[in-house]
């Protein structure tokens, strides 16, 4: 069963009075998320979190938490602009595809010329 997001105002009202509370449901939201990703996505996740929680622990204040995150966000999707704008040129096809497209040209001329002789 998937557990609801409360409401801003009762987020707010935890963060003020049961900050630990909020971490605790932080905790289990972002694990429900995890568990149910398809199983090929799951590490992926588990190390972005991973990253997460260090960049927050490493963080002076929730402030500069958020900063870290935001410039890892950031960093993302610069990479991503990069990979869309920039694709790694295409690596040559196997052989035997190479060998199936190579058709060569059939030139009449050529071809009367190579019978007369």
């Amino acid at each position: 069963m998937s557990e609801q997001l409360p409401d801003f105002d009762t987020m707010l009202v935890m963060a003020k009075h049961n900050p630990e509370g909020l971490e605790q449901l932080r905790q289990r939201l972002v694990s429900e998320l995890i568990d149910n990703a398809a199983p090929a996505q799951r590490r992926r996740l588990e190390g972005l979190q991973f990253q997460i929680d260090m960049e927050r622990r490493r963080a002076a204040n929730p402030l500069a938490a958020c900063v870290r995150l935001s410039t890892m966000m950031r960093d993302s999707l610069v990479r991503l602009q990069q990979a869309l704008s920039e694709p790694e040129p295409q690596r040559p096809a196997p052989v035997s595809a190479r060998v199936l497209r190579f058709t060569p040209a059939f030139n009449a001329q050529s071809f009367e010329h190579s019978s007369q002789r």
